[in-house]
């Protein structure tokens, strides 16, 4: 199990886990409602319901964002402009607004129901912007890493 979000009103309970799947279970019977299946085998790693009950958000290692509706059970919107697993979804109270944050580093905010991204937000890297021109005594893999982490050379 990787995830669990609760629906406001505290009857569904949606979970995540290793076999790429999101469960919803009506809290006051334990009943299964539903398996949403479409992270293609890939651990799911957050889930998050919306304000409305309508939505279920999941983000996976597969790198997508999913927003689904309840409902039918179908993905109404899949994001998948991460280059690494997303750690992270939440969604608007009205349901309007997902936000994806992923392994990257960057956090991504969606309009929800179409999937058109509005923004995209990277905080600065531990290294971010530090020139190591000229930097002795590192070997190559350790540059690469301050590469990764935000330096650059000139």
């Amino acid at each position: 199990m990787w995830a669990v979000a609760l629906s406001v009103d505290g009857e569904i309970l949606a979970n995540s886990g290793e076999d790429g799947t999101v469960r919803l279970w009506e809290t006051s019977t334990a009943r299964l409602i539903k398996t949403l299946d479409g992270h293609a085998g890939a651990a799911v790693w957050s889930v998050a319901l919306s304000a409305t009950g309508e939505l279920v958000a999941s983000g996976g290692k597969d790198g997508t964002a999913r927003l689904w509706d309840l409902r039918t059970g179908r993905p109404r919107a899949i994001s998948d402009a991460h280059t690494g697993a997303v750690h992270g979804v939440a969604l608007s109270a009205d349901g309007r607004v997902l936000v994806s944050g992923g392994f990257d580093g960057l956090v991504r905010v969606w309009e929800a129901h179409s999937g058109t991204s509005l923004h995209t937000l990277r905080s600065d890297r531990r290294y971010e912007r530090l020139d190591i021109t000229g930097l002795s005594g590192v070997t190559t893999a350790q540059r690469v890493a301050l590469h990764a982490l935000g330096a650059l050379e000139r």
